[in-house]
């Protein structure tokens, strides 16, 4: 029994020891490869309009910056371990570690309910009356119990939105 206890704490003692999550490793990679792409897009563009004030500026400074930071980050995090760093694992396995740790109850709740949100806004339900639901079936969802309390936040939210937006800025909602 020992052994197995031992065999356990193993493994969760790899998780817990770990310095990056699961597939932050891949995501600054793909994240560099983006950056590197808009990188190229803005020096296309500064060669069609080139000074020091031109258009290309700012994106060719933002994109450059955010590429060489992207670099250094990967240069730091290549010698991080991941959950799965040791571990002979497949790679289907790997993935599937990534997807469990992206993909947890409450993202998938999350999204259904974003889904379900923009049902109802598509089959005209007004939006004061779906974007009561969702707010308050996500926050009492995500908060465990406090319905009233998640009643009262709600009530907020929308009139804060339709003081704000409604009657501020004069924008007409969905």
């Amino acid at each position: 029994m020992t052994e197995n206890n031992n065999a356990h704490k193993d493994i969760d003692g790899a998780a817990a020891k770990a310095d990056l999550q699961p597939g932050e490793k891949v995501f600054t990679v793909i994240l560099f490869a983006v950056t590197v792409f808009l990188f190229y897009r803005s020096i296309l563009l500064w060669q069609m309009a080139p000074g020091i004030s031109g258009p290309a500026m700012l994106p060719l400074l933002s994109s450059g910056l955010a590429a060489l930071l992207l670099a250094a980050s990967i240069a730091v995090n290549i010698w991080k371990t991941t959950p799965a760093s040791g571990r002979n694992l497949t790679f289907s396995q790997k993935t599937y570690i990534v997807l469990e740790y992206l993909f947890s109850k409450n993202v998938i709740v999350t999204i259904i309910f974003i889904f379900a949100y923009c049902v109802l806004l598509n089959f005209s339900v007004p939006f004061y009356l779906s974007s009561a639901l969702f707010l308050w079936g996500l926050m009492s969802f995500l908060a465990k119990g406090g319905l009233v309390k998640n009643i009262i936040w709600t009530a907020m939210v929308l009139a804060f939105i339709a003081v704000v937006f409604g009657m501020l800025f004069s924008v007409v909602m969905p």
